[in-house]
């Protein structure tokens, strides 16, 4: 392998821009072709093949010539026309060109990204909470520049090192534990040591569009684009800004972006922005967009206002913008006297602080100790090692097993202690209630209820309304408070409540009804029961069901269908009317007696 074949790819591997991939301008088509008409649009036919002309390249399936990229946030179709200006981390997200996950944009390039102490191969390759310059590589290691202060592991801020300097929130003034950020965000002293926070609303104005088609200027050589400053003529004919430029609003002036060279007393074309150690910066009170071409009001209050996730950079790099508020994400948790989203660390994990042990799902505070994360006296590992677990784990306690539930009789269900099956809760214990395993009636605690056959059940005359609670049955019309109360004297009745709630449906165990039994919906009083109503001509098992509005003996079960009895006929599908062949009982007897008469004289 040759030196600069060496040379290219120490360069992709470290992330610098120097290599741009592999670029596919001017190579030439497969295509055979004796005329450019032969080839494709945009491309012309060399030594009979066809070839893309310059600032184009073949797309992915060989098909077109798909022009370049000249800047970030170029249109595109396929990730090839960015990696060819951007480099390798260069793709095509949503039709624009951007950086791939795991690279940040700096220096018209993307940059592979290196964290806190991460192994870099130059400063730029340090990207720190959206922040150009705030880290360095040192040793091969990123580590926050000198002008900035680490917090927790990942996160690097400004310092501000004297009265009046540029500041954030109160911990960025570092040269004095009473200095805190007033609300004109520089630092002042406060002999008091009370901090002063003010909330920072967001008025959102327009950011510069990226795309720099907006430069239709004509020109033949860049010396006509030298009125745009850092400008040069394209190979397709129009001006266009330099890498690491972009348009001005009034598309004259080709800005530099913030990471770029200045030199004071330059004044900054970038809103908020400032000329800081030679170089484009935001103010403390705001932070880069991600592509460096304009600097956002900085969220400064937790579970506040924000538009997008870099406003949320106060609070790390865990800090996420959701339904536009600033909070942690699932992988961290909130510090506030740190104003951070801190990183989680379970039982076990190696630790530097407390603040880096954290369980998410669980109530139980977890320390540091030893340099890992462990439980607290009074406190054990859980069964899977996840969490910690209170040795006297009530019932509501936090559980992953049923064997970190101490409380007699309970059980782990959904991760909280809960009395087991046929038990209820009362004074912290779990008592046996109706149908839990018995031996004797001391064992069953709930009132009116016996031991039978190994099992608590309420006694005679009484029915479980719930595991801790027996009811006396009550008839018809009687007064009741359970629905069981009725329906087990009675099937098909409930208890029918005199003052109905509006909403709602009534549960079997509820135990504040006030009602009276009746039979249920479809269901008629009959009998001293409650039966299905059936109206004549529909089928019937018993004279029972067949419901009538008047005289029940005017109606009988026949063959299985309601029917009128003899010498009544049907009116409607519920009356039953006497009929002209109608018999008194005294007939019918009569004729009764005649009958057997007539049979023992024959006889």
């Amino acid at each position: 392998m040759g030196i600069r074949a060496i040379f290219l790819l120490s360069l992709f591997f470290s992330g610098n821009p120097g290599f741009n991939g592999c670029q596919s301008v001017g190579v030439q088509h497969p295509q055979e072709c004796s005329q450019d008409s032969d080839c494709p649009v945009n491309s012309a036919c060399e030594v009979h093949r066809c070839r893309c002309t310059n600032g184009f390249l073949f797309s992915g399936d060989g098909t077109r010539c798909l022009r370049v990229a000249e800047s970030y946030g170029d249109s595109c179709e396929e990730s090839l026309q960015c990696s060819s200006y951007l480099s390798a981390g260069g793709t095509c997200t949503s039709g624009r060109c951007a950086c791939s996950p795991g690279f940040h944009y700096l220096h018209g390039f993307c940059y592979k990204k290196s964290e806190l102490g991460e192994t870099c191969f130059s400063s730029d390759n340090c990207y720190v909470n959206y922040q150009p310059g705030a880290a360095i590589c040192e040793n091969n290691k990123c580590r926050c520049s000198s002008e900035f202060y680490q917090r927790e592991y990942r996160s690097c801020r400004r310092a501000a090192q004297k009265i009046g300097e540029d500041c954030a929130i109160d911990i960025d003034c570092k040269f004095d534990a009473r200095a805190t950020c007033d609300k004109s965000r520089g630092c002042q002293l406060n002999d008091s040591g009370t901090s002063v926070v003010e909330r920072l609303e967001f008025s959102p104005r327009r950011a510069v569009k990226l795309n720099p088609e907006w430069i239709k200027k004509s020109c033949k050589s860049s010396s006509d684009c030298s009125s745009m400053g850092s400008a040069t003529c394209s190979s397709h004919g129009t001006c266009v800004c330099d890498r690491a430029h972009f348009l001005s609003g009034t598309g004259d002036k080709c800005i530099p972006e913030l990471g770029e060279p200045c030199t004071p007393p330059e004044l900054p074309q970038i809103k908020n922005s400032v000329c800081r150690e030679d170089v484009w910066s935001c103010k403390s009170t705001h932070v880069p967009a991600i592509s460096n071409r304009e600097c956002k009001k900085a969220t400064t209050r937790y579970r506040t206002s924000c538009l997008f996730q870099e406003q949320c950079f106060v609070f790390g790099p865990d800090a996420v913008c959701t339904d536009r508020k600033c909070v942690c994400n699932d992988k961290s948790h909130y510090v506030d006297d740190k104003m951070f989203c801190w990183r989680n660390r379970g039982v076990g994990e190696s630790c530097i602080e407390n603040e880096d042990c954290y369980i998410r799902s669980s109530d139980v505070p977890v320390h540091c100790d030893g340099f890992v994360c462990s439980c607290l006296n009074g406190t054990h590992v859980s069964s899977d090692r996840s969490t910690c677990i209170n040795d006297q784990n009530e019932i509501g306690g936090f559980c992953i097993g049923n064997e970190d539930c101490t409380t007699e009789n309970s059980i782990c269900a959904d991760k909280s202690c809960v009395c087991a099956e046929n038990h209820y809760q009362s004074e912290g214990k779990c008592l046996p209630g109706n149908f839990a395993n018995c031996n004797q009636n001391l064992d069953c605690k709930v009132p009116n209820s016996v031991c039978r056959n190994g099992t608590c059940g309420c006694h005679n005359e009484h029915v479980a309304a719930s595991v801790n609670l027996c009811v006396p049955v009550v008839p018809l019309e009687a007064p009741c408070k359970h629905h069981i109360q009725c329906s087990s004297r009675t099937p098909n009745s409930f208890c029918r409540i005199l003052t109905p709630e509006p909403e709602g449906e009534l549960e079997e165990n509820e135990t504040d009804l006030a009602g009276t039994c009746a039979c249920g919906e479809g269901f008629y009083h009959n009998f001293e029961g409650c039966f299905r109503k059936r109206v004549l001509k529909e089928t019937c098992q018993n004279i029972a069901e067949c419901y009538i509005e008047s005289n029940q003996n005017s109606v009988l079960c026949k063959n299985g269908i309601c029917s009128c009895n003899f010498g009544w006929r049907a009116i409607n599908d519920s009356h039953c009317e006497s009929g002209g062949a109608r018999m008194s009982s005294r007939t019918w007897m009569l004729l009764i007696v005649l009958g057997v008469l007539c049979t023992h004289t024959s006889m």
